[in-house]
């Protein structure tokens, strides 16, 4: 076989790559297995969202609502709650487990609070933002007598962060892009 010479002409690399074809045509098919392999190992996230509404009194006090919204989030993180929502829900979350799956948002310049939880399980999430929602708002008496928390949109069902047939898509065109790549490399070196 003639050795290639720089500068190849196109006519050169398609011949090699036509004489290849079985190679290419090889490693292209393991990276479409692969990408399948990998995109069925991949398991969704289930999401679930329920809303506090903090009614107060001193509504109109901007810098003391969002002060209060504030002290608030810290006691929707605090470890005092988390252990009575552990008792009170039967869960057996750490604080930093429970800081990895809950997300707590305050909206703006007003007094909703929105409370997010993640987990691979689909009811979990539901299960746990619902009984965050009904800790906070029976304990928000002890630590304010003016306020009181409306759950607004207790979470019904959790959703996937994930649509699965368009993921095992994308995997598996990416598995084939990328084992075609590397079998064009490897026949032109």
């Amino acid at each position: 076989m003639k050795t290639l010479e720089p500068p190849y002409s196109l006519q050169e690399l398609l011949l090699v790559l036509w004489r290849k074809k079985w190679l290419i045509l090889l490693i292209t098919i393991l990276g479409i297995v692969l990408g399948y392999v990998i995109s069925t190992q991949m398991k969704p996230k289930y999401e679930a969202t329920t809303e506090i509404l903090i009614e107060t009194d001193k509504s109109d006090n901007l810098l003391y609502t969002q002060n209060m919204m504030e002290t608030y989030r810290e006691v929707l993180t605090s470890s005092a709650l988390i252990k009575k929502v552990n008792e009170q829900g039967n869960f057996d979350l750490t604080t930093n487990e429970y800081n990895e799956q809950v997300k707590i948002t305050m909206i703006n310049t007003s007094q909703l609070i929105t409370i997010t939880a993640k987990a691979d399980n689909e009811l979990e999430p539901v299960k746990l933002v619902n009984k965050i929602a009904t800790v906070f708002k029976k304990e928000l008496t002890n630590y304010s007598k003016i306020n009181t928390a409306l759950v607004l949109n207790p979470a019904t069902q959790s959703t996937s962060n994930q649509d699965s047939t368009f993921n095992e898509l994308v995997s598996i065109l990416i598995g084939g892009v990328i084992g075609l790549l590397l079998a064009i490399c490897y026949c032109l070196l």
